[in-house]
């Protein structure tokens, strides 16, 4: 297997596994219900997020916060996703000319770029103060990102 179609590989099973991660957040989010007991679902997010994973027998130095897995996956798609624009001999001018966003390609960059951004927005809210809004939406543009993804292919 080549370098590209390694980068390629790698670049799909992180966002099928960042989608996963999304939806452990929408179904944690959805599922949590304020009740007379005094039930917070946004604290119990919060405490979800601040949990270090992995929960084995790991030194907790080694072990890193829930939250930090979507940050760690979003920052590996953006590297590899510059490293298969480069293996793909796109060049800075091509990326900076206004015909390449007018092809289908440049379209599906274009898309997937903007719901990254979207992505990163919702996972900082989420971040800061846990809501049902931001996971359920934090999971459909992550399902949004692996689909466009595979247009890129």
């Amino acid at each position: 297997m080549n370098a590209y179609l390694l980068t390629v590989y790698l670049h799909v099973v992180v966002g099928v596994v960042l989608t996963g991660y999304a939806l452990f957040w929408a179904v944690m989010a959805v599922t949590l219900r304020a009740d007379r007991r005094g039930l917070d679902p946004e604290g119990t997010l919060a405490l979800i997020g601040a949990s270090r994973w992995p929960p084995v027998k790991l030194p907790n130095a080694v072990r890193v916060p829930v939250i930090w897995l979507g940050w760690l996956f979003v920052a590996f798609m953006v590297a590899s996703g510059i490293v298969l624009i480069r293996q793909r001999g796109i060049t800075m001018a091509e990326l900076t000319a206004a015909s390449f966003w007018t092809q289908r390609a440049g379209v599906a960059l274009g898309v997937k770029l903007v719901l990254l951004v979207i992505f990163v927005v919702q996972h900082m809210r989420l971040a800061r103060r846990p809501s049902r809004g931001a996971a359920v939406c934090a999971a459909l543009l992550a399902f949004s990102i692996v689909c466009v993804s595979a247009l890129l292919v």
